[in-house]
């Protein structure tokens, strides 16, 4: 039963002297704090070979790079985007640029070939946006990308990170003046359900944020050593891991997110060797780790030294948290390391942590009053038609978190379904140049996520997206509970499973459509997995869906992150464009590129000034 009084948030806006607790207030400070720290950075490469280098030689080549962009043209204030694969360079050239006194625009490069048109799409729409004035990119891409450069009629300059490979080590920054209150980075967001916004940050929103992270983490630089696959180019990886780890001082070891795919006992198998302590990763990569690594594989592996082991990004499933627990708790992954978080990019990185050390805070709902009355009822977990949800603990100090009305906007009470908006240090700037798109989701220092949830005892409960929701006969489905049920369903693909409402003009209602990859293509296997998801959706939710479209692997559209991105699938499914694609990955670039392939190249090479 919802319980009726007020609901005053979790936590509040408090301690106005939080600035002074900071052990900088810009990232250069940050840089020239770490210039001489001797604790270790190391790079593992695909096969797993370690290159180490020392927290200081990162913050002094990052000044070296600077002095090399700015002598190639980049100015104060400018937007330089970085389109790069996970590598000691990236964080040279991201330092770099704010060194510089520019702006680093993070971007994914164009790994997944089959969605090259998708991608070009979204790297116009960021060069645009953000009026970049240079790129700097690495030679692998460099066919690719000039077509993009046609439309992107801001670049002045292409920088190859390989022309600033001889740049050696340098003491100090250029000598510029930057406040704290300027923007350090724009961080576009992943797009999974619109296309992608920059999310402007400033030097303030990273810092709170990283020394909040450092804060409920207990760090100690003295002892702890984080260990993580996540991309550079995202938001999790690039702040919450990497820039955390040397604001705190802490040791990192970093592997490619490529190489993980490849070989995901590689991640564990580095935790092992490494001893570390602190590692971070959404709820798929635990999934893949419980499911596809070979017990042979497995042989000496130890997880003991690890005491954190965050999960967010995407909904964290129970069934991922039990395996990946059952699986490896005799290699000693202890019952208390997992910890599920929130947060998104418009409020820097992370929003909420629970309390480290303890087993994750698991309730149970139910269904047909989540569905049915939008509102919780705590049940019994082998009640049939019960829900578990993950508590995600609380705001950072100096923030809040709230449960709004998402029609009227008013708080609503305690244990009540609205929409979850937060407010404090950490929330953005604002969606760069795009006043419009920040009025709606920043009001009175408020911003509303789009996410739906509850607050109870104390914890932060995340239900599914506003947006997202599909309404059917007058019954609430949330599509990640569709999805769940389908992924467990055997011919489908982990992962890789979106649901949807759309509206159904002649009876006025929403049918259900679910689209699933399969690696099965005969007739007649196609035919027993349909039956089999009807069934499964029948028996665990009480409907069976309008539409079921199998689609092959890599079909489905996804963020630099590996999020499924369901409002834009939707839209090319129903627009009748995702469709099996029978070209060989050659044929894919000539048809995207066509005749400007050569002619990109050739403008490549005349804003590079010759270098290649």
């Amino acid at each position: 039963m919802a319980v009726t009084e007020p609901n005053p948030s979790l936590n509040g806006i408090s301690c106005p002297d939080w600035q002074d607790q900071l052990r900088c207030k810009t990232i250069v400070e940050m840089l020239q704090m770490r210039r001489d720290w001797t604790r270790e950075f190391t790079y593992l490469d695909e096969q797993g070979r370690p290159t180490t280098y020392t927290w200081g030689h990162v913050c002094q080549m990052a000044f070296a790079y600077a002095h090399g962009l700015r002598e190639r043209g980049v100015r104060s204030g400018d937007r330089v985007v970085l389109m790069l694969p996970t590598c000691p360079e990236y964080l040279y050239s991201f330092f770099g640029v704010i060194a510089a006194g520019a702006i680093p625009v993070p971007v994914y490069p164009p790994f997944n070939l089959k969605q090259l048109k998708q991608f070009l799409h979204t790297l116009v729409g960021v060069f645009n946006n953000s009026q970049a004035t240079t790129i700097v990119y690495w030679k692998d891409v460099k066919a690719v990308l000039g077509q993009a450069l046609d439309q992107a009629k801001s670049v002045r300059h292409a920088i190859a990170i390989e022309t600033l490979s001889d740049l050696k080590p340098v003491d100090t920054p250029p000598a510029l003046e930057i406040s704290p209150t300027d923007p350090a980075m724009i961080q576009y967001t992943s797009g999974s359900t619109d296309m992608p916004k920059g999310v402007a940050l400033s030097h303030l929103n990273l810092l709170h944020n990283v020394h909040n992270i450092e804060h409920c983490l207990q760090l100690d630089n003295t002892k702890d050593r984080v260990v993580s696959w996540l991309p550079l180019y995202h938001d999790m990886g690039l702040i919450g891991t990497m820039l955390g780890a040397i604001y705190s001082g802490i040791d990192m070891v970093l592997m490619g997110p490529q190489t993980f795919l490849m070989r995901p006992r590689l991640w564990l198998e580095a935790i092992s060797k490494y001893r570390g302590t602190i590692t971070v990763a959404p709820n798929f990569a635990y999934n893949l780790c419980a499911a596809r690594i070979s017990d042979k594989a497995l042989e000496g592996l130890d997880l003991s030294s690890l005491r954190v082991a965050m999960c967010g990004a995407e909904p964290i499933r129970l069934e991922t948290y039990e395996a990946f627990l059952n699986r490896f708790r005799p290699h000693g992954f202890k019952d208390d390391t997992f910890l599920p978080v929130y947060g998104l990019a418009e409020s820097t990185v992370a929003s909420t942590f629970p309390q480290i050390h303890s087993r994750p805070t698991i309730i149970w709902i139910d269904r047909q009053k989540l569905e049915g009355e939008h509102e919780v009822s705590l049940v019994a977990s082998e009640q049939e038609l019960a829900v578990p949800a993950f508590g995600l603990g609380q705001p950072f100090p100096e923030s809040a978190a709230q449960i709004r009305d998402p029609e009227t906007g008013e708080p609503m009470a305690h244990g009540q379904i609205g929409e979850i908006a937060l407010k404090g240090p950490s929330v953005m700037q604002g969606y760069f140049r795009n006043p419009e798109k920040t009025a709606e989701v920043l009001q009175d220092g408020w911003l509303l996520t789009g996410d739906l949830g509850f607050v109870m005892d104390g914890h932060l409960y995340v239900t599914g997206r506003k947006k997202d929701l599909i309404i059917r006969y007058g019954r609430n489905y949330y599509p990640q509970d569709i999805e769940a049920v389908v992924e467990t369903v055997e011919g489908t693909r982990k992962g890789c499973v979106i649901a949807f409402g759309h509206m159904d003009a002649e009876r006025q209602t929403e049918e259900i459509i679910v689209l699933a990859e399969t690696r099965l293509s005969e007739k007649a296997e196609l035919d027993a997995l349909r039956t089999r998801v009807k069934e499964a959706l029948s028996g665990a939710l009480g409907f069976v869906p309008d539409r079921i479209e199998l689609l092959p692997p890599h079909t489905l559209l996804k963020t630099s992150s590996g999020k499924l991105r369901r409002k834009p699938s939707k839209e090319m499914y129903l627009a009748g464009q995702l469709k099996p694609r029978q070209d060989s990955l050659i044929d894919q670039i000539k048809v995207v590129a066509g005749s400007q392939l050569h002619w990109g190249k050739r403008k490549l090479d005349e804003m590079m000034g010759g270098r290649s």
